[in-house]
């Protein structure tokens, strides 16, 4: 969706980069490495492939339900859109490896989190409190267009953009685990401090990483839940969808810095625990 891929390609460019903490903590040029040509390449190549796709099948679903046709949809949009898909990436990389040789790999980590927060909280609020109901609407299969409150519920799993979405997801995710994990785990078998606590051969490593990764993932889920639940609420109360983005965002990133990303608190401790790069 072209909405939420602004924030997701950020939250990729910043996965990137931090699977690479430890190597990229030797690196000398920003821009001449292999991690930095690889996410290039696995943007344009794999998310912006399968972005057109997508848009081009469903041009309602992708625009979540914004537009109904190909002809409505602005150039510059597209335009923009498909620039963005590779200038989000790199900017968080650039960002990611800053703060990486600054030795802040912590915050590195914290910004595919922030990233793909932000893109939770769009699918499942959007900008008006509807986000899961603009998803969960197929118009090749419903034949009209989406209008507020409608939604295909579960049997939006069964529809034509899901189908699709299943088979370009068995395209696209396979190298987005590939890389992020092999970076990760190359990187703490070359930790002299590491990779003794590390198998030299072997997947385990890398399921373990894996993990990790989905275990973050999983939680800004639950946090961009929350946050839509809390603006939901607001808009039962004032009427204002705005007042409910603004305001669930707020106090649940609030809570979550003071009780569990701030130093000391329980993100932290297992970022210092299994990943922080010595």
């Amino acid at each position: 969706m072209l909405q939420v891929d602004f924030f997701w390609t950020y939250a990729i460019g910043a996965m990137f980069a931090a699977a690479a903490a430890r190597q990229i903590k030797q690196e000398t040029d920003k821009f001449i490495n292999k991690y930095f040509i690889t996410l290039v390449l696995f943007m344009a190549l794999f998310f912006g492939a399968t972005g057109m796709a997508l848009l081009w099948l469903y041009p309602h679903w992708e625009t979540m339900q914004v537009f109904w046709i190909h002809s409505a949809i602005p150039l510059w949009l597209i335009l923009l859109w498909f620039v963005t898909n590779i200038t989000n990436a790199i900017a968080a990389y650039l960002i990611c490896w800053e703060l990486i040789k600054r030795g802040r790999t912590y915050e590195a980590h914290l910004q595919w989190i922030i990233g793909y927060f932000i893109f939770f909280f769009i699918l499942i609020y959007g900008w008006d409190g509807t986000g899961w109901q603009r998803f969960t609407w197929d118009a090749t299969v419903m034949l009209v267009p989406w209008t507020p409150g409608a939604t295909m519920g579960l049997a939006w799993l069964g529809s034509n953009v899901a189908i699709t979405l299943y088979i370009l997801g068995a395209v696209f995710l396979p190298p987005y685990f590939y890389f992020a994990t092999k970076w990760a785990v190359d990187g703490l078998r070359a930790d002299p401090e590491m990779k003794d606590k590390v198998a030299k051969e072997g997947i385990m490593p890398h399921i373990r990483v894996s993990l990790l990764a989905l275990i973050g993932v999983g939680l800004t889920f639950l946090l961009a839940l929350a946050s839509a639940a809390l603006g939901w609420a607001f808009i039962a109360l004032t009427g204002s969808p705005l007042l409910g983005l603004v305001l669930g965002i707020a106090i649940v990133a609030i809570a979550t810095y003071f009780l569990g990303i701030r130093k000391g608190m329980p993100i932290h401790k297992l970022f210092d625990k299994f990943i922080n790069p010595k």
